[in-house]
């Protein structure tokens, strides 16, 4: 898609543009619906979509049906795809969901890619906007139906007329790189707009990328940085770590405050950001307002990489300093490193669980 705003948030490891923000479950990995928003559990194999805990009732449905049918078979892959940017590659098409993490009881229970899209058409049809949202990514991925993105669109746009940010911001990324319809800025812009006057944050973050440049309203870099601080607030991860790059160079007319830029990188690493956790490495390896600390450097960059950040000078960056340091002090920090990610993971599994 068109990069509308061509940031640099990553500090000189490497010229490439960050690929994949966080994918902290890739064991667990079946796919990723990109451009538009994920938010569904989703099903190895065989496939069941839900949208959010207000569609928990689904999964009684499949398996009421599932019991009629006496059909009984084991999920072995179940994913909640949250906000950490698993999000998820490319950076800029991706947001956070908010999707439950199922029960060992409703982990008995699965239903083919051809049932759950029969499921989501009737209750889509009632007026379940959840459904439309669902449906709407069923056609845009060709699960249980052949792929049609002009179908995914009207299903989207019903999704939004029924009160779903979700659905407005999805609309809009169908604007916005054309899919099952021309590009349209201006059509994008209404759309991302609409979906952060609903509370989305992944819609001010998409706001401040057309501020910053002027896409179809005028360039306004105050407004954008607003924006940016507004979804980092909200908990979007990719607007703190850009902040951080703001505060880092001192652009969009900020004051340069390297201070601010590491305080913005911590909070972002902290909630799973990839290349957020490169940038604190950059900042213990040249000595940023700190001194250069090679045990905290290398600590940064083995997270960036467990978290999927992907850029090929990487592995020659933790080659370089892991040179500095003896093998007791790489194994003591490459264990660190796992343990930090386990126990992160451990915190969003627990977040994650939907209510009793």
């Amino acid at each position: 898609m068109v990069d509308y705003w061509k940031n640099k948030y990553s500090l000189p490891l490497t010229p490439v543009k960050n690929l994949s923000r966080i994918c902290l479950f890739p064991e667990k990995v079946v796919f990723f619906v990109e451009p538009i928003l994920p938010v569904h559990i989703m099903l190895k194999g065989d496939i069941a979509l839900f949208t959010g805990s207000r569609s928990l009732n689904l999964l009684q449905k499949v398996e009421n049906m599932n019991a009629k049918r006496k059909v009984s078979c084991t999920m072995t892959t179940i994913i909640a795809l949250f906000a950490l940017a698993c999000p998820f590659a490319p950076a800029q098409d991706t947001v956070e969901a908010q999707s439950p993490v199922a029960s060992p009881q409703q982990q008995q229970q699965a239903v083919n890619a051809e049932e759950a899209f029969a499921l989501m058409v009737a209750e889509a049809e009632k007026g379940n906007a959840n459904a439309m949202l669902t449906l709407g990514t069923m056609y845009e991925r060709g699960i249980g139906a052949g792929r049609n993105f002009t179908n995914a669109l009207e299903w989207y746009t019903k999704a939004a007329n029924a009160g779903l940010a979700e659905g407005y911001y999805n609309v809009g990324v169908c604007y916005e790189v054309g899919m099952g319809t021309a590009a349209d800025a201006g059509k994008a812009f209404g759309n991302f707009e609409k979906s952060a006057e609903l509370g989305l944050n992944q819609g001010l973050y998409k706001l401040a990328g057309f501020y910053f440049n002027g896409i179809a309203t005028d360039k306004n870099e105050p407004w954008g940085v607003e924006l940016l601080g507004r979804a980092a607030d909200a908990g979007h991860s990719q607007a703190l770590n850009d902040l951080g790059a703001i505060s880092f160079e001192g652009t969009h007319g900020q004051a340069k405050d390297l201070e601010k830029a590491f305080s913005y990188f911590t909070r972002a690493a902290e909630m799973g950001n990839g290349e957020a956790m490169k940038n604190l490495a950059v900042f213990y390896r040249d000595g940023l307002g700190r001194p250069a600390d090679p045990v905290q450097e290398l600590k940064w960059y083995a997270l960036a990489r467990l978290a999927g950040y992907q850029a090929q000078p990487l592995n020659a960056a933790m080659e370089k300093v892991k040179g500095l340091m003896t093998p007791e002090q790489v194994q003591k920090v490459e264990a660190e490193a796992q343990a930090w990610i386990q126990a992160f993971q451990q915190r969003a599994q627990q977040t994650t669980q939907p209510p009793k």
